[in-house]
């Protein structure tokens, strides 16, 4: 995808991270580890990539994630490997989301292991291929079993040996590997970032024309501003449309606003110089034009058209 800017990604470190995200909910933490809740966090988060290891178990909730170049719109029980080599990007995160973060350095996880077991050689972290494992039921409730041991180390911080917390860790990426390589978990697949970027588009413009179901006049915004919205660049948003659909940015922009002027013309006794300004044209001229390209008759003839 093209972006409208060459902004340097930034890095996040996990204290930094744990930081600027203090809405999730954390029982303690080591300096390397962080058992974070997912409930009280919506919203998105910006491009980015760690200096740590980051899994997250999804249990209720949406979220659409960009992962490098392939995006994932995620609905269901999920288990999500992010490494640091990797930028990510929450595009949406729902509301009243339940699950869990891990959050680990490599040494946390690596230490008083073989040199031979590093987590950036096992099959959920590598970079050309990062698995997102579509959890079944099962397999929530004995991630969970696992991470509530977590929870119950981290609250007596004081009296806990750090290794207790790291073999519940490296279990979890155990069982994790296992269902991964035994294919006895289905995988989510990318979703076709072309139509995902039009159906953000078809959002924004519905979004827009809100205000006229409660009578209000909208504002449209053009093409260029919906770019920016989508963070993409204006040609590349139009020529995604076009490969999508078969018409222009604008096309679709005056096709959504003739499908809510003809609920208008059949609905309601308003003028059509009322309906073009309610749509936002400014020249009840050029909405008649617009619309008889778009419909084949003038607002006249359909509204005498469709009261016969």
């Amino acid at each position: 995808m093209i972006i409208n800017s060459t902004k340097e990604i930034p890095l996040v470190t996990l204290p930094k991270f744990r930081e600027r995200y203090t809405s999730l909910k954390s029982t303690g933490h080591y300096k390397n580890f962080d058992l974070l809740h997912l409930k009280s966090f919506s919203g998105s988060l910006p491009s980015h990539r760690i200096d740590f290891y980051l899994v997250i178990l999804l249990e209720k909730g949406e979220m659409e994630l960009e992962l490098g170049s392939s995006e994932y719109k995620l609905d269901q029980p999920s288990l999500i490997f992010i490494n640091p080599q990797i930028v990510y990007k929450a595009k949406t995160i729902s509301e009243n989301l339940i699950g869990y973060c891990l959050l680990f350095s490599d040494d946390f996880f690596q230490s008083g292991l073989p040199s031979s077991r590093k987590l950036r050689t096992s099959p959920l972290f590598k970079i050309s291929n990062q698995p997102i494992l579509c959890l079944k039921d099962e397999h929530v409730e004995y991630l969970n079993q696992l991470i509530s041991l977590i929870e119950d180390e981290l609250t007596f911080l004081s009296s806990t040996d750090y290794r207790v917390i790291q073999s519940l860790l490296h279990a979890i990426i155990n069982k994790s590997e296992s269902l991964y390589q035994k294919g006895h978990c289905k995988l989510h697949k990318p979703v076709d970032s072309s139509s995902l970027l039009v159906h953000r588009f078809q959002e924004l413009l519905l979004k827009d024309l809100e205000p006229i179901k409660e009578h209000y006049p909208i504002t449209m915004h053009t093409v260029k501003e919906y770019a920016d919205e989508l963070d993409v660049s204006q040609n590349y948003l139009n020529d995604t449309i076009k490969k999508v659909t078969g018409k222009t940015a604008g096309q679709l922009i005056s096709e959504y606003l003739i499908d809510h002027a003809t609920i208008c013309l059949k609905h309601s006794d308003l003028e059509i110089s009322e309906i073009a300004f309610r749509l936002g044209f400014d020249e009840p001229s050029y909405f008649s034009r617009v619309f008889k390209k778009i419909i084949g008759l003038s607002p006249t003839d359909y509204r005498d058209h469709t009261n016969l």
